[in-house]
């Protein structure tokens, strides 16, 4: 994407906000953990600067952790992860296919220049 400070725009429109260690103008990355994303199936309100709209494309159980994997960007590259307890999948009924919404705050998201 495209850094302009502490945001970020893909290819395809969506605003993403995160921290920069210096200034970022120009072709740049945002980077978090699947473990920094909150799965919520309808849109939500507060103080959370991203909400990313994903299509889920997989959901994989290892024990009490699950990572839910969403459907290839729009550009072509990997969706985004999210990593939640089978609790939270239990509770959520996620299916593949099923439009939700990924969940980050910026403070958990770093901006870098692409290199």
């Amino acid at each position: 994407g495209s850094a302009r400070d502490d945001v970020l725009e893909t290819p395809w429109g969506q605003a993403v906000s995160g921290m920069a260690a210096e200034p970022v103008r120009g072709a740049a990355v945002a980077v978090f953990t699947p473990a920094a994303v909150a799965v919520h199936v309808e849109p939500p309100h507060g103080s959370p600067r991203n909400v990313l709209p994903v299509t889920v494309a997989s959901i994989d159980v290892h024990g009490h952790s699950v990572r839910v994997t969403g459907a290839d960007n729009p550009d072509g590259s990997v969706g985004l992860s999210a990593d939640i307890t089978a609790a939270a999948l239990a509770e959520l009924d996620l299916t593949p296919g099923q439009r939700v919404h990924f969940v980050v705050k910026a403070q958990e998201v770093r901006i870098h220049p692409a290199a």
